[in-house]
């Protein structure tokens, strides 16, 4: 699991806490010893990551969507792209995957089809590295929530969902992620909470 995220929603204060756990986070992985907290998935599936994550932040986690690459970029084509003000110009070239997943922004506010928000969410290359990384894939799924709030209804989640849902394994059923999805319209987008685990500066 390259990237993970913990989202807490409470449906009475129309809130919700958004959550980055760096994929190197050192934890006990249940009945496998101490790893890499991204080894969990390997090791028992999204069961045991649920378990691990849960065991390191206190949270009950019972659901998980997981997506790749693909299916990450499908998602946001399916909405009309997110617009996001790029911080600064981002290049990148990989040579591992013949320029497959290269990474070529320029800085300044745009909205992002899939391809380009894939490569917004990738770059790592600052001086903090993964830290900045997994803070610019909050500021996406933030802006992504206030957009599909703002501009979504109720009726077109089903188009959605049917869009994406052969790009992403999960254990929400459908109804449910209706229900999620018509709760999600109704929450505080504009302040969500946005952590990292483990926080800057304690190890």
């Amino acid at each position: 699991s390259d990237s993970m995220m913990l989202v807490s929603v409470d449906p009475v204060t129309k809130r919700y806490d958004l959550f980055s756990i760096l994929r190197d986070t050192y934890v006990e992985i249940p009945g496998h010893g101490s790893s890499r907290i991204n080894a969990a998935i390997v090791e028992g599936g999204p069961e045991l990551a649920m378990e691990t994550v849960s065991q390191l932040t206190g949270l009950s986690v019972d659901r998980y969507v997981i997506t790749d690459f693909e299916g990450f970029r499908h998602l946001i084509d399916a909405v009309g792209g997110v617009e996001i003000d790029v911080e600064k110009n981002m290049r990148y070239r990989d040579p591992t995957d013949k320029g497959m997943y290269d990474i070529d922004l320029k800085k300044g506010l745009q909205r992002l089809d899939g391809t380009k928000a894939l490569q917004y969410v990738r770059f790592r290359h600052d001086a903090t590295s993964d830290y900045t990384r997994t803070e610019r894939q909050r500021k996406l799924m933030a802006a992504l929530a206030s957009q599909m709030k703002n501009g979504t209804t109720l009726i077109q989640l089903p188009s959605i969902l049917k869009q994406i849902t052969p790009y992403v394994q999960t254990n929400i059923s459908s109804m449910d992620m209706l229900k999620l999805a018509g709760l999600g319209l109704s929450l505080d987008t504009q302040q969500p909470g946005q952590y990292q685990l483990p926080p800057m500066g304690t190890f």
